[in-house]
């Protein structure tokens, strides 16, 4: 028990879970972030969200809350884990039975979880407690 308790597995799960108390309790920041690389809108991270600066709108912050939601449901190290499934198993698997790698878009769109988020768009739903930016259109 005592290796386990000073192992890097036992420090790794006690940054998720202090990270998934903080997405719990703190509001998510939301800051208008210009230096996002091109074609990319928005990105969460635990607590904080980053928002292209002529991008924001009510429609985009919809579908990145959506992912603190996410890890509010399966811990951030969780969200990651599904993503690493998404982004890196997914295709090894593609390339082992059919011998063919998906582009970066085929699986944005194909991942469950951005499904999930731009299902969210265009609800009206409450959404997650937040500060500082903030569209005009909510």
């Amino acid at each position: 028990m005592q290796d386990f308790l000073r192992s890097d597995l036992f420090l790794l799960l006690m940054l998720d879970l202090a990270l998934w108390l903080w997405v719990w309790v703190v509001p998510t920041l939301v800051l208008r972030f210009p230096l996002l690389p091109e074609g990319i809108l928005g990105i969460a991270l635990p607590g904080l969200v980053l928002v292209r600066a002529d991008a924001l709108n009510g429609r985009l912050l919809r579908h990145e809350l959506t992912h603190i939601r996410q890890m509010r449901r399966w811990s951030p190290l969780g969200t990651a884990l599904a993503q690493a499934y998404n982004y890196i198993l997914r295709p090894l698997w593609s390339l082992l039975a059919r011998r063919r790698w998906p582009g970066m878009r085929e699986l944005y769109f194909s991942n469950p979880l951005e499904q999930e988020a731009f299902a969210a768009m265009d609800g009206d739903g409450p959404l997650p407690r937040t500060w500082g930016a903030r569209p005009p259109d909510l």
